[in-house]
């Protein structure tokens, strides 16, 4: 695989499907980055992501839930201290918050 050139990157919902597949494809790249920081919301339902990180040097879990707004300023601080200097190079979002929904009618054509 080829290289990214990115030395910290920061997932959002990774405990399945395509956020937990980017973590395992970009940790596995020639020149992985150096810090992924991988985010879900429940440990029950990130045990797989937790398996992997325990056995993936560059993965750092973080417990996350993007619609908690009090959180974002520690885990800012979080990131901040183990990517040091380093800084976050890149952020994906992969969480969707579903808010209000509303039934919009059928228009006829």
């Amino acid at each position: 695989m080829s290289s990214t050139g990115i030395r910290s990157i920061f997932i959002t919902a990774t405990n399945q499907g395509l956020g937990l597949e980017m973590v395992k494809q970009l940790s596995q790249l020639e020149n992985a980055p150096k810090y992924i920081f991988a985010t879900y919301r429940n440990v029950e339902t990130a045990q797989e992501l937790l398996h992997f990180a325990e056995n993936t040097q560059s993965v750092y879990p973080l417990q996350f839930d993007v619609s908690d707004f009090e959180n974002y300023d520690k885990i800012v601080d979080v990131v901040s201290s183990i990517a040091g200097n380093d800084g976050l190079n890149l952020l994906i979002n992969n969480a969707g918050i579903l808010g209000s929904t509303k039934e919009i009618g059928r228009a006829h054509v």
